[in-house]
């Protein structure tokens, strides 16, 4: 009798911002995946970013990811990011 020993594929992501980030969250939802991500940068989130300004955060960079979508929604509550006072005021997509 044979044993087949079943072992996860390693994967390697270059690059922390929006679109590495997503390819390697799904990559490693799979279950079957050793997802290794690397970024060159001090923090994840590419040209995503935010800054205190006078006791408020500002978003920096593209705005892409935050227009209405169930998917982007999703994506963000799933990696547990924090929405801001003023997407919370408005109901997320079902």
């Amino acid at each position: 009798m044979s044993t087949t020993v079943r072992t996860k594929a390693r994967v390697v992501v270059v690059g922390g911002g929006m679109a590495g980030l997503a390819a390697a969250f799904a990559l490693a939802g799979r279950g079957d995946v050793r997802v290794t991500l690397y970024e060159a940068d001090e923090r994840f989130g590419g040209k995503v970013r935010s800054e205190a300004f006078a006791g408020l955060d500002l978003d920096l960079g593209p705005d892409a990811f935050l227009a209405d979508g169930p998917r982007r929604w999703r994506c963000a509550r799933s990696w547990g990011w924090p929405m801001p006072w003023w997407l919370r005021r408005r109901p997320p997509p079902t």
